[in-house]
């Protein structure tokens, strides 16, 4: 994902996609573009591979009422899929498909939500901790860092 400053002082973002030559300039569904609500100025994008994308952040739609809020979008290597969240992300950890972590920045309480391919689940972080990232491996190990209190 890229952004540049337009003539309109404000700033476009768009997702650029490499497949071993060139850079190029990927068509953005209207879940990502900031004319259908999207502000993708915090948004996180993390894979574990080419079929495995994922992009949290405020994401667009063609519904107004559903412009702007958190949620989440998958790309499967040919189209995007729009997943509801109901929290905003920190951080996050793309272990597989099937395999999600991510961070909530939404509540005070440390959370981490889990996606198992079908639905997230909440998961509370020992309360002496703050967690500003998540790490994972191909082992499906996960581990979360922050500083010390």
């Amino acid at each position: 994902m890229a952004s540049q400053v337009g003539e309109d002082g404000a700033s476009h973002a768009y997702l650029l996609h490499r497949d071993g030559g060139d850079w190029r300039r990927a068509e953005t569904p209207a879940l990502l573009r900031p004319d259908k609500g999207a502000g993708l100025v915090s948004a996180v994008l993390e894979t574990s591979g080419p079929e495995d994308v994922w992009l949290f952040g405020e994401l667009g739609s063609e519904d107004i009422n559903a412009q702007g809020l958190p949620g989440a979008a998958r790309f499967d290597g040919r189209r995007w899929h729009r997943t509801s969240v109901d929290f905003s992300v920190r951080d996050v950890a793309v272990l597989a498909p099937d395999d999600v972590w991510a961070l909530d920045s939404s509540t005070p309480e440390p959370v981490a939500h889990h996606w198992d391919g079908r639905r997230w689940s909440s998961h509370r972080l020992p309360a002496e901790g703050y967690f500003d990232s998540l790490f994972g491996d191909r082992s499906g190990r996960c581990v979360g860092s922050g500083p010390a209190r």
